[in-house]
């Protein structure tokens, strides 16, 4: 793992919860560092995904895979925790799948390593509590953007996750704001006009 990525994480956790490397040094041997090119696929459709990734750079989408197209369900940005949460937390198959919107760098533990090292560290346990309050509050902000419409949605999406604009799609965001593609390139076109 690199070490600007490493302490990237530490500093993270550390907001969360007063934490020091030394305290952080037992999880360190199970994380893995992974990089994805845009557009690569981290999880497949009914794939069990057991396990969470620390997002340091980049950007990764929660798909949903309908019969006519993929939906872009949900984002996942820099300092996020990426899970495809549906078969995550019920252990079932589900048709969503994990894939990197840009090139994108994560740090990785699997479920069964988080749940070992859980076992031995009470301290781990509490700061995992404060992760799942986070990916809880960010689920939350990033569901609340779904529900506005596209202009005030793409500024406010912006703001959370700044730089994403260049790798959307129209049909990403179509599928995230519940439009048509249509209205997207009409919106797009009007946009490049101002």
């Amino acid at each position: 793992m690199e070490l600007q990525y490493k302490k990237q994480l530490v500093d993270f956790l550390g907001q969360l919860m007063p934490v020091t490397e030394g305290e952080l040094n037992s999880i360190f041997p199970y994380i893995h560092q992974k990089k994805f090119k845009s557009g690569a696929i981290i999880t497949s459709i009914g794939e069990l995904d057991i396990h969470s990734r620390f997002i340091c750079k980049g950007f990764i989408g929660l798909y949903k895979e309908t019969d006519t197209e993929a939906k872009l369900e949900h984002i996942f940005g820099e300092e996020d925790m990426a899970r495809e949460f549906h078969s995550y937390y019920s252990g079932e198959r589900k048709n969503y799948f994990l894939k990197s919107i840009s090139e994108t760098i994560v740090l990785e533990i699997s479920k069964i390593d988080q749940e070992r090292i859980l076992d031995k560290d009470s301290k781990m346990a509490i700061l995992t509590n404060k992760v799942m309050d986070f990916i809880i509050q960010r689920r939350s902000i990033v569901t609340g953007l779904r529900i506005l419409d596209l202009s005030s949605g793409y500024e406010e999406l912006l703001k959370v996750f700044p730089g994403i604009g260049i790798y959307l799609t129209r049909n990403d965001l179509a599928s995230f704001f519940n439009c048509s593609v249509s209205k997207v390139a009409r919106w797009r076109r009007d946009l490049s006009k101002k």
